[in-house]
């Protein structure tokens, strides 16, 4: 599987003119937690995902959910 890297999210981030700090990555890896962190992104885990929650005691997330629909609470939807 390819390393995620911030340029990625950084360059959407650009075309949508938005900064770093409003959006939310979403996702269920600690791989997540370190993408969205190198690129200066909040970060919400999906729990289930490739580990238990304590595997994100060294690198804790924002914000941790049990399903994708309570998302849209924590970006105001």
């Amino acid at each position: 599987m390819p390393r995620l890297t911030p340029e990625g999210s950084l360059r959407v981030l650009a075309e949508l003119k938005a900064a770093p700090e409003a959006p939310l990555f979403v996702g269920d890896s600690r791989a997540d937690v370190r993408a969205a962190r190198a690129a200066g992104l909040r970060v919400a885990i999906i729990r289930g995902g490739e580990c238990d929650e304590s595997a994100f005691a060294e690198l804790p997330p924002d914000f941790l959910v049990s399903q994708l629909d309570e998302v849209a609470t924590l970006v105001g939807g």
